[in-house]
């Protein structure tokens, strides 16, 4: 909105997708006018359900990123018959317009954290995500996966908030158990049921590759099968 005044130019038609109705793909036709403010100047009218340059409603956005809480973005994709980048698009687009923003100084009543590096894109693009394990709330979001990363968030925290911290769940890279020992050393340095029996699978299947491959024909045989054996 400028306040300008102005007059129609043209009426623009556009095809945008909506919510799919009885299981059927949906989509709906405006018609936005186009406005002549000035010689050089031309605005389209707003639509409310429309975000400026978008295909989808609001509330189909909505959707898709509702379904991404619960199903992977390929899986989605597949759902609603578009493509793995338009998902994670709209995903990415949706959240950043309803989260609130996450400042770590007004956080407060901090007993157990976790901090976690997720992929943003494919390749090695990551974040660093941090959790309130009581409350199952994420509360910060960093660019990048080094000590540095989670460190700029714990010195954020008010004194009070930090000294109160009793743990952090993490799994067992260096880095972040780096900044914990540094800026929280009241804390104690939990890592994750996933990589601790991750590693511990990969230790077990090494040590019997090696007695395999040290064993005779006769145990061999009796090695042979007995990899997913629960003791």
């Amino acid at each position: 909105m400028t306040g300008k005044k102005g007059t129609i130019n043209r009426y623009i038609q556009r095809q945008v997708r909506d919510v799919p109705f009885c299981g059927r793909r949906c989509l709906i036709e405006i018609e936005l006018a186009q406005v002549w403010v000035s010689k050089n100047e031309r605005r389209v009218e707003r639509c409310e359900f429309v975000d400026k340059g978008s295909r989808f409603t609001h509330r189909f956005c909505h959707l898709v990123s509702g379904l991404c809480r619960h199903m992977s973005i390929q899986s989605v994709a597949r759902h609603l018959g578009l493509r793995w980048e338009t998902v994670k698009n709209i995903d990415k687009a949706y959240l950043h317009k309803t989260l609130p923003a996450l400042d770590p100084s007004t956080l407060t009543d901090l007993k157990y954290i976790g901090v976690d590096e997720v992929a943003r894109a494919k390749g090695h693009d990551y974040m660093t995500v941090v959790y309130d394990m009581v409350k199952g709330h994420l509360i910060w979001v960093g660019t990048g996966r080094t000590a540095e990363v989670f460190s700029e968030f714990l010195r954020q925290l008010p004194k009070q908030t930090a000294a109160a911290i009793e743990a952090v769940a993490m799994d067992m890279g260096p880095s972040y158990q780096k900044a914990v020992k540094e800026c929280l050393p009241q804390a104690d340095i939990v890592f994750d049921r996933f990589h601790v029996m991750q590693n511990y699978s990969k230790t077990i299947q090494n040590q019997r590759r090696i007695e395999f491959r040290k064993a005779n024909k006769a145990e061999k045989e009796l090695m042979k099968g007995t990899h997913f054996i629960v003791a």
